[in-house]
């Protein structure tokens, strides 16, 4: 898909556009560096951004093992899942590097640590996400990955005591991709809007539309009015809510106009929707 859709708009994150074909080549420099440095675990801890998605690609492209960590976690849960995914190493957004250069003494097996910043601004002992990628060619890159070969490792939420790591396979993953563009229905001329966290169910909705094809547009958090906005600007097909979120855009809505003609499909979850709202 990122080939044959090359130059289609991939992504509108904070109004920069990433082609498929940047998204290909950005992932593959990427999942170059991962190889080079014999990386096999690597956490990723971004609130929504154009490079979450690109790191999302090019861990794929690298056949490792992906640790997504929700940017709504605690200092103490970050450091736990840390240690017990063993990750090897960690790619963070500038908001989250003041935590790392706290916690890093107790992460012995956290051998490399990738700031999304500028050189000058990055910590020693970091890498700046210019550095990491710098020599690295966007060529493809062949890894010879197993369907029984470990790819996502998520650990739970909302269950009893510490976070619980589960372990998603290469098949595993495919699969469950393949099986949401079936049952969403998903098609190749979507628009879509996630503003809820990627590396929770909005990054599984995201991966399914690149599989389609479909244009993302990606925000930090979530807004009703923005909804609004986008939904009439950007003529937005899909997007995935929770029922919180749905409920505040409809309340949003009441005594006023909004051309949402171009809305084919709600897919919403997390939690109940009450049925009279629902309809």
């Amino acid at each position: 898909t990122l080939t044959h859709n090359s130059e289609k708009t991939a992504l509108v994150f904070q109004g920069k556009t990433v082609t498929y074909q940047q998204l290909l080549k950005t992932g593959n420099r990427i999942a170059r560096a991962l190889k080079k440095r014999d990386i096999n675990t690597i956490a990723l801890l971004m609130s929504n951004c154009s490079e979450y998605v690109m790191c999302d690609i090019g861990v794929n492209l690298a056949g490792c093992t992906k640790v997504p960590l929700n940017d709504m976690l605690g200092e103490k849960e970050i450091k736990y899942i840390l240690q017990d995914s063993e990750s090897e190493a960690i790619i963070v957004g500038e908001n989250f590097i003041e935590m790392l250069t706290r916690i890093e003494h107790d992460l012995p097996q956290l051998k490399t640590i990738i700031a999304v910043t500028s050189r000058s601004q990055c910590p020693e002992g970091m890498l700046s996400w210019e550095t990491f990628l710098s020599s690295e060619s966007d060529q493809d890159l062949h890894v010879d990955v197993k369907p029984e070969d470990r790819a996502l490792l998520i650990y739970t939420g909302g269950t009893t005591g510490l976070p619980k790591g589960v372990v998603h396979s290469q098949a595993n993953l495919a699969i469950n991709l393949i099986s949401h563009v079936i049952e969403t229905e998903m098609r190749e001329d979507e628009k879509i809007l996630l503003m809820s966290p990627l590396p929770h169910s909005a990054g599984v909705v995201l991966q399914t539309g690149l599989l389609k094809g479909a244009t993302h547009f990606i925000e930090k958090g979530f807004d009703a009015q923005l909804v609004l906005e986008r939904i009439e600007r950007d003529k937005i097909t899909f997007t995935f809510m929770v029922p919180t979120m749905i409920y505040r855009v409809m309340d949003q809505i009441k005594g006023s106009d909004h051309d949402f003609s171009s809305l084919r499909t709600i897919l919403y979850g997390a939690a109940p929707i009450a049925e009279k709202r629902l309809q």
